[in-house]
């Protein structure tokens, strides 16, 4: 008894061995703006194996990345034993995993592990159980396979099919768990549940309005990334710095600074119903829609100084709350924009407009003092170059 237990477990040493520095027979090379996970995935279907079985075989010792998240795992080794298996260049492959976007998006804080925007799924049992994971059917249809900007929480369209992405199962609406393989009849990307595959998914994916901006500023800021630079007020700034302004803008919305007229005009265009007071901590708990909103509003209130202006002043946000939040890295450009706010009354480029030619009206000199006296707060015509020019 005890000699075959022996003879089994060598057995079982041996199989897990072999294909431990073993290259793969099959290898489809992953597309450009594919996902890591996504990949992994046709890895294992190709060599007629389940994703688990997969993992087990030729990349045990990463096997406890199944229980967290794959795609934004930081792990060289990872990369360099695919880049072996595979005869792909490591850095190739790399940049299928979220660290990609690192110094384009966010900058990790390894303290944490955590990088804003990031939809980061929640492995219980081996199935993901919250909506981290989107979609559109009609690529999948085209192309199947899962593309890296669908993991972040402002990506909420496809704009090649102008349709808003799902992230869920249409008929069971049970979240995606792409590395659990229950159909072994299919090489298709489906639903561990109820086995309908994702690709058939058409009929269930709703147009996005014609009318609405949602399409247009999500390319936008895809621009943003891709260039690795925003411009903001004339003057250029690294990508990375522009979204702690977007995501504190973003705040601002969830926290109930909802008057703003592409909120109004966008919310009864998309079918939405009034955004719940909450944090920035919550995007993932928001629909695709909700998002999209969301993030609509937020890029078209960063569009132009003048626009800002108008969402501070409509929704008298003082500067205490643009300032409020300490805890995240506050970038200079933004730290300029909302200087402003300190005197408490923000006197927009209209306004000062008006006053001059009421000021002129009376036979006042209009300057910049006697502009901050009809005010009553200090306009600096250093920092508001705006008004200054007016009075030539």
């Amino acid at each position: 008894m005890s000699y075959s237990i022996h003879i089994i477990s060598d057995i079982t040493r041996w199989q897990e061995n072999a294909f431990k520095d073993r290259k793969l027979r099959i290898h489809p090379v992953p597309k450009k703006d594919e996902i890591i996970s996504s990949w992994i995935v046709r890895l294992a279907i190709s060599n007629e194996l389940t994703p688990y079985a997969f993992m087990s075989l030729h990349l045990k010792e990463f096997y406890y990345l199944l229980r967290q998240d794959f795609d934004s795992a930081d792990k060289p080794e990872l990369f360099k034993k695919l880049s072996f298996k595979t005869g792909l260049p490591v850095n190739f492959i790399k940049n299928l995993s979220l660290i990609s976007y690192d110094g384009k998006i966010f900058i990790t804080d390894y303290k944490t592990n955590k990088r804003p925007f990031l939809l980061y799924p929640t492995n219980r049992g081996g199935y993901n159980k919250s909506a981290s994971i989107r979609y559109c059917p009609f690529c999948l249809e085209e192309n199947e396979y899962l593309k890296k900007e669908w993991r972040f929480v402002f990506t909420t369209t496809c704009p090649i099919h102008k349709v808003f992405l799902l992230d869920r199962c249409p008929v069971c609406s049970k979240p995606l768990s792409i590395f659990v393989w229950k159909n072994r009849k299919t090489t298709h990307f489906h639903c561990p549940f109820c086995s309908f595959e994702y690709r058939n998914t058409q009929e269930y994916a709703s147009k996005v309005p014609k009318d609405s901006k949602t399409i247009y500023y999500q390319r936008k800021l895809f621009e943003i990334i891709e260039n690795k630079e925003f411009t903001f007020d004339s003057k250029s700034y690294f990508s990375v710095l522009f979204f702690p302004g977007l995501r504190k803008v973003v705040s601002l919305i969830l926290q109930g600074n909802q008057k703003y007229a592409l909120f109004v005009k966008e919310r009864n265009i998309l079918n939405v119903s009034v955004l719940s007071k909450t944090t920035t901590k919550s995007l993932h708990s928001l629909s695709v829609k909700e998002n999209a909103l969301l993030f609509t509003v937020a890029m078209d209130v960063l569009n132009s100084k003048e626009n800002f202006d108008r969402f501070i002043r409509d929704n008298k946000i003082s500067y205490h709350k643009l300032t409020i939040d300490r805890k995240s890295y506050i970038p200079f450009w933004y730290e300029r924009l909302i200087d402003d706010y300190k005197t408490g009354r923000y006197v927009s480029t209209e306004e000062a407009k008006n006053a001059i030619a009421y000021l002129k009206k009376k036979g006042t000199k209009p300057n910049m003092a006697s502009l901050s006296k009809l005010f009553g707060v200090v306009l600096d015509g250093r920092k508001r170059k705006d008004i200054k020019m007016l009075l030539f």
